[in-house]
């Protein structure tokens, strides 16, 4: 067979409504053609059902098919097989090995248009709590995408964390450091966690606003987190003992011992005076 193809840039599909060129044989040649295209090397194919019978003198065919459009940076094969015991000069005796087949002026009908990559999210995010110092319970949506460039962007408001790992191990993503999914290509169905960070501050509770999922490229998706709230920890103080004194009209007092402080958290720490 004869084989040409044409391929896209990456970003970028193939639009094809027809294909055109010259044929032409020797007069020992078959004057049969099949023609056939494909976009996935031949797994499978699309074969023109009625090809023109090839003449010695040669011809200008085209094949119009029905337009089809190729993934991001796709290729279309296309492929003529020469076939048959008819020569082409039409005497009796069949055609032989020893012929030729020429094909000249090839032409590709169609355009080449940029490829728009598309992200979508799905699922609702529930409402969370936790207490000062540790980070929430998790709730998930789903992110996927195609024609990616290159991966998306998952950006959280402030107060809450993101991860592809439902105990936050790895692949973790904040309002000033965004967690990143996939690569470019199609993303498919992944799961994205969100909970309320350990160092959320009760001051800014409560929290909410969109996770903004973006790509190079594609209209944002905003998936709406609900309200979510962090409560005050209980701090304690042990190991002190403050002395009796006899009220003197000033406030200087005493006491005994080391403190200990139970219950902070993120780093904090007192100082004693």
């Amino acid at each position: 067979y004869i084989q040409f193809a044409v391929k896209a840039n990456s970003g970028y599909q193939l639009n094809v409504s027809s294909l055109s060129f010259f044929r032409q044989a020797s007069a020992t040649a078959p004057n049969q053609l099949e023609v056939r295209y494909s976009t996935d090397n031949f797994a499978t194919s699309t074969t023109w059902g009625s090809t023109p019978l090839t003449s010695t003198s040669g011809t200008y065919i085209t094949w119009d098919f029905a337009d089809f459009s190729t993934a991001n940076g796709g290729k279309v094969v296309f492929r003529l097989y020469p076939y048959g015991t008819q020569r082409a000069d039409l005497t009796a005796t069949a055609a032989a090995t020893t012929g030729t087949f020429r094909i000249d002026s090839v032409m590709i009908q169609g355009t080449v248009t940029p490829v728009i990559p598309v992200i979508a999210a799905s699922g609702s995010l529930s409402s969370l709590s936790t207490t000062y110092g540790t980070p929430s319970s998790t709730t998930s949506f789903t992110l996927n995408g195609t024609d990616l460039n290159t991966g998306v962007t998952v950006t959280p408001p402030a107060g809450f964390e993101v991860s592809t790992s439902s105990t936050f191990a790895s692949n973790v993503g904040n309002s000033s450091s965004p967690l990143v999914v996939g690569t470019s290509g199609n993303l498919s169905s992944t799961t994205v966690y969100v909970r309320l960070k350990a160092d959320a501050s009760v001051a800014a509770s409560p929290y909410s606003g969109n996770i903004v999922c973006s790509t190079p490229g594609a209209t944002s998706v905003n998936v709406a987190t609900a309200s979510s709230s962090v409560s005050t920890k209980t701090i304690s103080i042990s190991g002190i003992t403050g002395a009796n004194k006899v009220y003197d009209g000033n406030k200087t007092a005493s006491y005994t011992g080391t403190a200990v402080y139970s219950g902070l958290a993120n780093g904090e720490s007192f100082s004693d005076r």
